[in-house]
């Protein structure tokens, strides 16, 4: 019953760390263009950040990817190579 316990500490532990992180990347994203994405609208899989966003601010971001995704990297100390739109 222990083994379960800490199991699943553990996979809790995962789950805040990825919000953290979504929340971290949502106020650079704020910070850099100046528009507010929600943390709930950024996804992460692998070494890309997915933003499901309108057309308008996905193009805002395109503009700025190169800044951001090194401003990211500075910051959370993750090595992201892409932000894609959903």
């Amino acid at each position: 019953m222990d083994n379960i316990s800490s199991l699943l500490l553990k996979f809790r532990r995962l789950i805040n760390d990825d919000g953290d992180l979504r929340k971290v990347i949502s106020e650079i994203l704020k910070e850099i263009t100046g528009i507010e994405i929600k943390a709930e609208s950024i996804r992460l899989k692998e070494r890309s950040i997915f933003i499901s966003c309108p057309p308008a601010v996905g193009s805002e971001v395109f503009l700025r990817k190169t800044e951001l995704i090194s401003k990211i990297r500075e910051k959370t100390k993750k090595d992201f190579i892409d932000i894609r739109f959903c």
